[in-house]
């Protein structure tokens, strides 16, 4: 599936209408603000092979209309795709901020109790410390983090797991599609996770996700502070609203 095309398909139309204002590509997230005042967010996911971590594309989309950037999500770079996606939450950001907050009804939302089993793909230490208090069973898959064993992990996935938890950096990174391969079978329902998270149902049609939950920037003067200080997601969530909304 290509979701490169799903995402230029739904927010071509809004991209059309709007200019880029500025980029901000931090060590832990990337902000893209619009000439409305709108801003986005994302991880910033480097290439660790590099040496030296740079935005390589030559144009300077500061001031060029949103959509030019928008059809860089088509870029093998994984900064260039962090940008994009920041760019895809701006042009989002009226969507996600009629979402309600996060209610924290997740273990509701699984069914989860005592002697569940969840299968995470991405390492959320609050959620796996509140889902492991309720005698619910996390096993987790991040290979940033060094955590799980990946055949060992999908073969428990599939056979055992009654939920899924997606990290949203699997759609900066494309394995997304990689994750729900290895799954197939596994008819589980699936939470993508991560301030990175498009809150937009339509973005991920044709993909077993079945609920959202992320973050919308709120503070724009205190996220753009927090990237530009080096932050990561404890600070950044002080300046936006953690979202969750039900997919279909």
């Amino acid at each position: 599936m290509n979701h490169d095309n799903t995402l230029i398909s739904v927010f071509s139309e809004t991209a059309r209408a709007a200019t880029v204002s500025f980029i901000s590509i931090g060590l832990g997230y990337t902000a893209v603000g619009l000439d409305n005042g709108n801003v986005g967010l994302c991880h910033t996911m480097r290439d660790n092979s590099d040496s030296c971590t740079v935005f390589r594309e030559p144009s300077d989309f500061e001031g060029a209309p949103a959509l030019a950037l928008l059809e860089r999500i088509r870029s093998s770079d994984p900064i260039t795709r962090s940008v994009v996606i920041a760019l895809v939450n701006a042009l989002n950001h009226g969507y996600a901020s009629a979402c309600p907050d996060d209610a924290d009804t997740l273990a509701a939302d699984l069914a989860l109790g005592r002697g569940s089993k969840l299968a995470m793909v991405g390492y959320f230490a609050p959620v796996v410390s509140k889902l492991t208090a309720l005698g619910v069973e996390v096993r987790a898959y991040d290979t940033g983090k060094g955590v799980g064993d990946k055949d060992g992990f999908y073969a428990w996935a599939r056979t055992e797991a009654r939920a899924l938890i997606l990290t949203a950096t699997s759609v900066i990174d494309r394995s997304i599609d990689d994750v729900f391969d290895l799954l197939r079978g596994a008819d589980v329902p699936c939470v993508l996770m991560g301030p990175s998270t498009i809150m937009r149902p339509e973005a991920f049609q044709g993909y077993p996700v079945h609920f959202l939950a992320g973050t919308v920037a709120m503070d724009n003067e205190g996220i753009f502070k927090a990237i530009r200080n080096g932050k990561g997601t404890p600070e950044l969530l002080k300046h936006g609203r953690k979202v969750y909304i039900r997919r279909g």
